[in-house]
């Protein structure tokens, strides 16, 4: 029999294949578990992704039922903002997030232009958002 914490990684998992491939299919380039220093100081810590052409952090965290993962979004907010890029993206996925009125409420009071969150079933219209502002940018420092 599987366990709990088993079965957790094994979602977290799947969802970071879903978004990863989602990024190389929008011909990013995509840096996995990228290795920074947390706000604990942890110098052995990772971030899900970073995607360089967007300069560009991404936590991914899927939760379907109750349990202390609320507690853990403002470590992971803190952690996007001091991760070495200009932006962070934090990708929720799972029941229990979405059953939340209050985490929704809380990660819109948060989103600037350096962070921003979405629901996994919504990365897809994210990432074509952050590629056209990608390609304005481009197009403005090049003309």
């Amino acid at each position: 029999m599987i366990s709990q914490g088993a079965k957790a990684v094994k979602s977290g998992n799947l969802l970071e294949e879903r978004i990863e491939q989602n990024l190389v299919a929008a011909n990013y380039t995509v840096e996995p578990q990228s290795k920074f220093t947390d706000c604990y100081n942890n110098p052995r810590s990772k971030m899900d992704f970073y995607v360089p052409e967007l300069d560009l952090a991404i936590e991914c965290k899927r939760q379907m039922v109750g349990g202390t993962a609320d507690q853990k979004l403002p470590f992971v907010l803190v952690n996007l903002s001091i991760f070495p890029s200009k932006r962070g993206l934090l990708v929720l996925d799972g029941d229990h997030y979405h059953k939340r009125s209050g985490i929704i409420k809380y990660l819109n009071t948060q989103v600037s232009e350096t962070f921003d969150w979405c629901f996994a079933e919504d990365f897809s219209n994210w990432l074509k958002g952050a590629t056209v502002l990608h390609e304005q940018t481009k197009n403005r420092t090049t003309t």
